[in-house]
């Protein structure tokens, strides 16, 4: 089956807190912020000094070069790492660990191989004790929406890469996190392939309204995808910019000069161009 297209959903009306008519807590508010870890005898200190807020509902990806702090940043949201400095808040409360309001998805496969789909689907809101009744339905939905319904008793070691990204995605989804933190989940993916995942999740964040932060190095993948891109590098955020081209986005991109302007602006600033 194949994954449905992103263009047949509105995706300039996904869900935003500010259209609700009062004011909510963002998603992350960030406060002087730093990481840091361990070299041999050298303290490295990939983030430092950070502030940063992501409203509720907004796409943002955080983009920057290899090795400059951006995946350690999305772990911190995580709650998997702990700040040597500074606070992160979400939805207005301290991060002091993992929570089920956050959902993560990896670069890796992360997906429990001795679970055939719809179990690892399930496998969130099992674990959290939600009784099968009111999860249920969704996770049939999610299965059929990311095109695995004739796979649904399949093992992974049964289905491709991009397949089990589908499996993926379709597991954070069906735990119903607050906020999905997706650290370059699509890199290892042929061009075609990535495509087809780029649309399915913009049309599940459409659906739903959930905030999304997402890791890249690909400023075209930064451009198909975010309401706002971060550029995270030498430790500090590089550049903080809206995307307001008109959605869905493709090839029409290419041909749009404030795309271009802006993806220049990008390379240079990435030390790439």
């Amino acid at each position: 089956m194949a994954v449905k297209s992103a263009g047949a959903v509105d995706l300039a009306a996904a869900p935003r807190a500010e259209a609700t008519g009062h004011t909510a807590a963002p998603a992350f508010r960030l406060r002087d912020l730093v990481l840091e870890y361990r070299e041999g005898t050298q303290v490295v200190r990939p983030i430092d000094g950070v502030d940063l807020e992501v409203p509720q509902g907004e796409f943002t990806c955080i983009l920057g070069p290899s090795g400059h702090g951006k995946s350690t940043l999305l772990r911190c949201l995580a709650g998997l790492i702990a700040p040597a400095g500074g606070t992160v808040e979400a939805a207005g409360e301290q991060v002091s660990g993992p929570g089920a309001d956050r959902g993560m998805v990896f670069q890796q496969d992360a997906i429990p191989m001795w679970l055939r789909v719809e179990d690892n689907v399930a496998f969130g809101p099992r674990m959290r004790g939600v009784p099968p009744r009111e999860y249920r339905e969704r996770v049939d939905r999610l299965i059929t929406e990311v095109g695995l319904d004739d796979r649904r008793r399949a093992w992974p070691r049964q289905l491709s890469g991009g397949m089990r990204k589908r499996v993926a995605i379709a597991a954070v989804f069906a735990n119903d996190p607050d906020v999905l933190l997706m650290d370059e989940p699509f890199s290892a993916l042929d061009f075609f392939t990535r495509s087809r995942l780029q649309n399915l999740l913009l049309q599940l964040w459409a659906e739903t309204g959930k905030t999304i932060c997402f890791v890249t190095h690909d400023i075209d993948e930064a451009l198909v995808l975010a309401d706002r891109i971060v550029v995270v590098k030498d430790g500090g955020i590089a550049m903080d910019v809206p995307v307001a081209f008109p959605r869905p986005r493709g090839e029409e991109l290419r041909a749009l000069p404030e795309a271009q302007d802006l993806r220049r602006e990008l390379l240079d600033i990435l030390g790439e161009g």
